[in-house]
C-alpha cells in the first residue's frame, strides 16, 4: 500500500495535492491514503483564527473552507493530527476523531484506526512537561495561557496508546520521539539545525514519552513533523545492529551529544533571520517563547506535596489536594468489575516476539514551502492484495474502541486529571469491554445491512463512515465590509454518534438540553 507523508501542512492544501498529483506522476505510483503530520490548520471561518496559536500577522484564512464548504475536495484520503497551530476550537469538537471536511479525516487528541487493515495509530499536540498530567480543561474562550496548553499532549491520551497491542504498521506525533536523533546521523542534523545542539545536549529535542510508545509498540514506521527539516532514522529493537541505508558516521555513539556551546541562542536567532529573509512566507517561531508566560507562570507557584509527583499544581486549585486527583466512580466500578469477571474471551490482537518488527524506520518531513522536502511516498506491506482502482478500506479498530470506553471514565474535562491505574490492571479493563464493542460492532453492521467482515486476527470490522460522516457546525468564512464573526460553541453530531458507538457520555461538548446549535461562550 502506497501513503503518501508530508511534514507540516500550514494550511497549503492545494499546494500539497498538486505536489502530490506531480509525485504520483514523476514515480508511475497512485498512492493510497496521505498523512499530515501536524500544523494543518483547519480553519473554517475568521472566528476560528481566535483559536490558533501564531502571532496576529500570520492568522489567514488559508485554503481549508474551501473544503469544508465543499468547493473543493481532497483527491485522496487523507489522514490528519494536530499540531501546535491549530484551530484548537475545532480540533476538540472532534476529540475522538472525525471528518474535518469530506475525505479529511482527523485521528483526535489520540487515536487508532485500520487502512486496508493496516493499524494506523497517531498523537496530536506537542509535549510541555508543565502541562502533561492535566486533564482537558481548556475551554473557549482561550485566554492567552490556554490558547497554547490545549494543544500540549496529555498524559492520559499517552497512556491510552501505551495500551494497544505492539506490531503497529504506522505511528504519527508532531514532534520527535526525544532521542530519535541519535539513531540516524546527528551530525548532519546539527550542521543544518546548529540550534538544535542544545536541546540535544539537554535531551529536550522531542517528546519522552513518545520515545517510550515507540520502543513499547514497535511499529514498522514513526512519521513526525514540527522540527522543518527532512531527517531519517531507524531504531533497532533487537540488538542485533542494523543493516540500513540510513547514513550514521563511522564510531558515532547512540548516547546523546554533550552539552553543546553557550552560543546556540545566537545561532537560533541567526537562523530564524536567515530563514525570514530567504521566504517571507514562512511563519518563524519559537515554541519556547510561544510557552515562556505559561511556564514562568508555573515557576512561581509554591510546590506542595502531592500523591503523584510529576505533577504541577496550578494556582486556581485551591481544593483539598485528595480532590485534585481521584478515580472516577465508573472508574471504581470498573475495578470491581474486572476483580469479579476476571479475564473475557473475547481476544485482543496478538502478536509473537518473532512477528514483531525487528527495526521501526523514523521520517520526519519538513513545512510546505517551495524547494523544501516536505512530501515523500512510503510502502507499508498489507495482509491482503491492494487494488489501485479501489479506495481503501478505512475502519475502526475494535480494539482503540475497547481501550476508548474502558479508559473513558479517567478523561477529565477539568484541570485536576485523575490517577492512571497500573498498566496490567488497565489492559484486562480493555480485555473486558473488547467482547461488548464486537458484539456492538456486529449488532451495527447488522442494523446497517453490511456484510460483517473479520481482519486478520479475527476481530470484526466497521467503515468509519457508516457511524460518522462529515457535518458543517460552524458555517464558512463571512464576506464584506463586516466580516467579523463571534465565537461560538458547538456539538459535532460525529462525537455524539462515536460516543454511542461505544456506549459513553459525551464529555467532549454534549448538546444541553435548552439551546440549538451554536452558542457563544
Amino acid at each position: 500500500m502506497k501513503i503518501a507523508v508530508e511534514g507540516c501542512c500550514h494550511g497549503e492544501l492545494d499546494r500539497t495535492y498538486a505536489e502530490l498529483a506531480k509525485m504520483e506522476q514523476q514515480t508511475k505510483q497512485k498512492v493510497d491514503a496521505l498523512i499530515i503530520c501536524g500544523d494543518f490548520q483547519a480553519i473554517r471561518n475568521q472566528s476560528d483564527l481566535q483559536c490558533m496559536a501564531v502571532p496576529s500577522k500570520y492568522r489567514q484564512l488559508g485554503q481549508f473552507h474551501q473544503y469544508y464548504i465543499g468547493k473543493k475536495v481532497a483527491p485522496v484520503l487523507t489522514l490528519v493530527i494536530g499540531g501546535n497551530h491549530e484551530a484548537s476550537n475545532y480540533m476538540w469538537e472532534l476529540y475522538h476523531g472525525g471528518w474535518l471536511a469530506p475525505n479529511i479525516y482527523y485521528l483526535g487528541g489520540a487515536n487508532c484506526v485500520r487502512l486496508n487493515g493496516v493499524r494506523i495509530a497517531g498523537c496530536s499536540g506537542i509535549f510541555k512537561a508543565h502541562d502533561y498530567h492535566l486533564g482537558h480543561y481548556e475551554k473557549i474562550p482561550y485566554d492567552n495561557s490556554s490558547l497554547r496548553s490545549v494543544y500540549h499532549v496529555r498524559a492520559y491520551d499517552v497512556f491510552k496508546m501505551s495500551l494497544l497491542t505492539p506490531g503497529l504498521g504506522v505511528c504519527i506525533s508532531h514532534d520527535w520521539p526525544e532521542g530519535i536523533y541519535n539513531h540516524g546521523d546527528v551530525e548532519a542534523l546539527v550542521t543544518k539545525k546548529p540550534f538544535f545542539r542544545e536541546d540535544i545536549g539537554k535531551g529536550e529535542l522531542g517528546n519522552p514519552h513518545m520515545m517510550e510508545l515507540l520502543k513499547g509498540l514497535r511499529p514498522q514506521w514513526w512519521l513526525s513533523a514540527h522540527l522543518h527539516i527532512k531527517f531519517q532514522a531507524e531504531v533497532d529493537h533487537t540488538g542485533k545492529g542494523i543493516k540500513s541505508k540510513i547514513k550514521r558516521k563511522p564510531g558515532q555513539s547512540d548516547g546523546a551529544l554533550e552539552r553543546m556551546s553557550n552560543d546556540s541562542n545566537t545561532l537560533r536567532r541567526q537562523q530564524k533571520q536567515t530563514e525570514t529573509r530567504l521566504n517571507t512566507e514562512e511563519i518563524v517561531m519559537d515554541d519556547d517563547e510561544e510557552d515562556e508566560v505559561v511556564e514562568q507562570s508555573t515557576k512561581e507557584l509554591p510546590k506542595v506535596q502531592h500523591p503523584n509527583t510529576d505533577e504541577i499544581l496550578m494556582d486556581d486549585e485551591e481544593d483539598t489536594l485528595k480532590d485534585d486527583h481521584t478515580v472516577a466512580p465508573a472508574a471504581e466500578e470498573a475495578v470491581a468489575s474486572t476483580a469479579e469477571e476476571g479475564s473475557a474471551s473475547s481476544p485482543r490482537p496478538t502478536t509473537s516476539a518473532e512477528s514483531l518488527p525487528e527495526t521501526t524506520r523514523f521520517l520526519a518531513l519538513d513545512k510546505c514551502l517551495p524547494g523544501r522536502k516536505f512530501l515523500e511516498i512510503i510502502d507499508i506491506p498489507t495482509s491482503t492484495p491492494v487494488d489501485d482502482n479501489t479506495p481503501p478500506r478505512f475502519t475502526f479498530d475494535p480494539e482503540w474502541l475497547a481501550i476508548c470506553r474502558a479508559m473513558h471514565p479517567l478523561l477529565s474535562t477539568e484541570r485536576r486529571s485523575t490517577i492512571q491505574p497500573r498498566l496490567t490492571l488497565a489492559k484486562n479493563w480493555v480485555q473486558n469491554e473488547l467482547e461488548w464493542i464486537q458484539d456492538k460492532l456486529k449488532q451495527k453492521t447488522d442494523e446497517l445491512n453490511a456484510q460483517t467482515e473479520a481482519s486478520s486476527d479475527g476481530t470484526a470490522e466497521l467503515d468509519i463512515s457508516t457511524i460518522q460522516r462529515f457535518v458543517m457546525t460552524a458555517p464558512g468564512p463571512s464576506h464584506g465590509r463586516n466580516s467579523g464573526q463571534p465565537l461560538l460553541w458547538y456539538t459535532n453530531p460525529q462525537t455524539e454518534a462515536f460516543c454511542e458507538l461505544i456506549g459513553v457520555e459525551n464529555k467532549v461538548n454534549s448538546k444541553p438540553p435548552d439551546i440549538g446549535q451554536g452558542r457563544g461562550r
